[in-house]
Formats: C-alpha cells, structure tokens, sequence
C-alpha cells in the first residue's frame, strides 16, 4: 500500500464508533505546550523515522502543524490516514485542544448535517434543547473528516463554507455561533483513494 498524501487544501470534496474525541492532558486537564511536544517527540516522531518516505511526511506535517492551513490527506484505506491526521494534531499548538474524529461514512446522511454543525432548540420537530455540533466541540483544536469523500453535495457546500469563511452556523441559526466567527481550528480531511 501507497503511503498517505499530504497537501494543504482549500476545498475538499470516530475506532470509538463513528465519532471520537480525546484531549491530551496532564492529570491537572491542561498541558503545557513543552508537554505536548514532548508527547509528538515520544509517541509519534518515530513512527514517521522509519523510511525515507515516512520521514518525508513526517517533515510535511512539521512544516504545516502550526499553519491553520486545511489539510487533505489522500490515502488507500488503511493506510494510515488517521494516525497522520492525529500526528499533525500533536505537533502543532493545538495539541494541547480537543482532537475530534468523525467518520463520516458511518453517520447516515440525514444525521451528519446535525451532528457537524449541531442546531437550535426548535430548529425541526423533535429538538427541544439547543446541540452543540462536532465543529464547536472542536473549537481550537483539530476535526479529522475522515471518509469525507462520502459526503453529499448538498453538505459539500455547508462545509465549503466552513473551510472559507471559518464560520459554523448551527441548523435553524440565523447567525454563526457566539465564538464561532472567525476562530480557527484545524480542519482535516481524510478521503479514500482507489
């Protein structure tokens, strides 16, 4: 199998279940940036020494971990996406953040819109409280899109929007969310190749 491609990307066409977060921390819930590099150092660096071809990505993720660049890695499946994606996360200074995977090839369609840009109380039948979506849980740190090749058109042009403008409005908003516009956070797509 091809190694994972890495290019930053201004348009792109959760292991834990469909998503997943986790927050490296000390036992305290905050980590110091010299602890985070430190884990990049330990944990991952030398996953990415073992070839000239692996050290090649490491250096790529080095060179665009503290950029708030959109990242699309292109990959066979299994290859090694996520870790790339999770790799890029701990080399930069929003590693010390929340780390958000979501797969969206396991969340039905009708169900992702929801669940990545969450909604107002009252926005369609059934919401009776207000939800944050994947996109603030991850506010300031990193969303890995994994499988983003399989999502439809019509959220293609909501997340288009979200990869321009950095600004996420929840369904049945009028207005991006209070600490929402213009922040920035790293948005990672993952898309398989053939």
């Amino acid at each position: 199998k091809a190694a994972p491609r890495l290019r930053p990307a201004g348009v792109a066409q959760g292991e834990e279940g469909p998503v997943g977060s986790f927050r490296l921390s000390d036992a305290d819930g905050a980590a110091s940036s010299k602890d985070a590099r430190d884990r990049y150092l330990m944990d991952y660096a030398p996953l990415f020494d073992s070839s000239p071809a692996m050290r090649k990505i490491r250096t790529v993720i080095e060179s665009i971990a503290d950029t708030d660049a959109t990242v699309l890695i292109r990959g066979e499946s299994g290859v090694g996406k996520d870790l790339v994606a999770r790799t890029i996360h701990a080399a930069s200074t929003r590693s010390d953040r929340s780390f958000v995977k979501v797969n969206c090839a396991a969340i039905a369609p009708g169900l992702l819109e929801s669940e990545l840009f969450g909604h107002e109380k009252g926005a369609f039948t059934g919401p009776q409280a207000l939800k944050k979506g994947l996109f603030e849980v991850a506010h300031g740190g990193t969303i890995f899109l994994d499988e983003a090749g399989d999502i439809g058109p019509s959220l293609q042009a909501k997340l288009l929007r979200v990869l321009q403008e950095h600004e996420v409005r929840r369904l049945g908003g009028v207005e991006p969310h209070a600490g929402q516009r213009g922040q920035h956070g790293r948005r990672v797509l993952g898309v398989a190749v053939d």
